[in-house]
Order: structure tokens, then sequence, then C-alpha cells
């Protein structure tokens, strides 16, 4: 599980991606950090966060490839980028393609309204998006993880994230991840008394702006490499 929000404030010119860094195998244990976050190296701003089987070194590899540099171009070449990345995901693990699922959840700048969208691209119908049809561009206001669990749905329900005054992207970020890093998933072991969690590492803010793309760690939790993730452990 990973924890990848979309925020698109338009009134702040600005959208922006909350992450975590942790990879993590079904029991919850810390594999690996590394930043989820992608974003364009060229004069066009975009970034997307990623969720899923596929290693973000595998898709980074795709859509550098790609290297849109318009919104038109990102709109064309994101869904053949995500299906080279799940064939080669798949190759390297020797595992049928239908047995990994990879969504990619971002923001661009669309400089022909002069505003910052959100939009996804997944690999399966029903992973992290139940109506969002696989290897299709889908357009989104926002994305929040974990909406099925009450105090995530509370905190998104109170406040407008659209609404810069509202939620604060930067002064809030931390608050919502640190909800959703208490969100267990179902124990792969039906003995087991209670289900795993999967969101660690560091909190990761990343903006996008007309005038280009800017990530900065805004809370380190402390999980270190082996270790199983304990939301209830004392931060870093």
């Amino acid at each position: 599980m990973t924890a990848i929000n979309v925020i698109v404030q338009p009134r702040a010119r600005a959208g922006f991606i909350l992450s975590d860094t942790a990879i993590t195998s079904s029991d919850g244990r810390v594999i690996e950090h590394c930043g989820k976050i992608i974003y364009g190296v060229g004069s066009y701003p975009w970034a997307v966060g990623v969720s899923g089987s596929v290693h973000p070194a595998v898709i980074l590899q795709e859509i550098g490839a790609l290297n849109p540099l318009s919104y038109k171009q990102l709109v064309k070449g994101l869904p053949d980028a995500l299906r080279r990345a799940v064939a080669k995901q798949a190759c390297l693990q020797g595992c049928p393609e239908a047995d990994l699922a990879i969504t990619i959840a971002g923001v661009a700048w669309h400089f022909g309204e002069k505003r910052p969208v959100g939009f996804a691209v997944t690999s399966r119908l029903g992973h992290v998006y139940e109506n969002v049809a696989p290897f299709e561009f889908y357009g989104l206001a926002s994305s929040v993880t974990g909406v099925e669990n009450d105090s995530v749905r509370n905190l998104i329900t109170c406040r407008d994230l659209t609404d810069p005054m509202a939620f604060n992207p930067e002064n809030d970020g931390v608050e919502l991840m640190k909800l959703q890093r208490a969100m267990p998933l179902q124990a792969q072991d039906a003995r087991a008394q209670q289900g795993h969690y999967r969101i660690g590492g560091e909190v990761l803010l990343t903006t996008v702006t007309k005038r280009g793309v800017a990530t900065k760690a805004l809370h380190d939790f402390g999980d270190q490499i082996g270790a199983i993730i304990n939301p209830n452990a004392v931060d870093a």
C-alpha cells in the first residue's frame, strides 16, 4: 500500500502530491526507502506518484523515455508508458502481466487553461480507482488514499482540499499522512489479530506550478529497513 494524495488548488495556482517513501513486503516489513514521485525534467511541469506492484524505478525508465513536453503529449503518452512498465516488471519477475497492478496519479500545468490539473492512469480496473478503465487517461479534481477509513474521510469532509484557505498541504499534510499510516491492510493470515501497516518512511510534498516542480520532505517516521511498520512508534 502506498499513500499518493493528489490535491489541486486552482486558487493557489498549484497542484500537490503528498506521498510516503516506504517499499514494504506483504507483512508490512520495510524493504527499502524510495521516492515514489516521477516528474518532468524538461520545460513542461508535471509530476506523478506511483502506487502498486511495479517498482518506481521501472516506471521512471519508461516515462523518462517519453519525456512529455506538453499536456497533449502527456495525455497521449502515459498509458503506453505504463503498459511498457508493466511488461518490463513482469519480465523481471518472471510472472504474467496480469499478476501486476500499477496506478499513477499526479498533477500537470495546463498552459491552455492556465491552471493545474490532476490526472490518473491505472493498469487494472478497481486498483485504487473503482471506475477508471485500464490504460486510459483520467482527470481528477483531487484524490486521497484511504477515503474508506473514518478518520481520513472525516478530515477531508470537514475541509475543502481545493481551497488553500481550508487545507495547506505543507502545514496539514503530515496530519493527513499520519491518519493514513494508521490504516491496516487486512491480514494475509486469517488467524492474525490485525492487518499490516504499509505506509512509512518520509512524508514528501511535491508541488507543481507553471514555473516547475519542487519536492521537499515534511516529516520522517523513522522506519528502519527490515523492521515492521508500527504506526504507534515514536517518530524520528
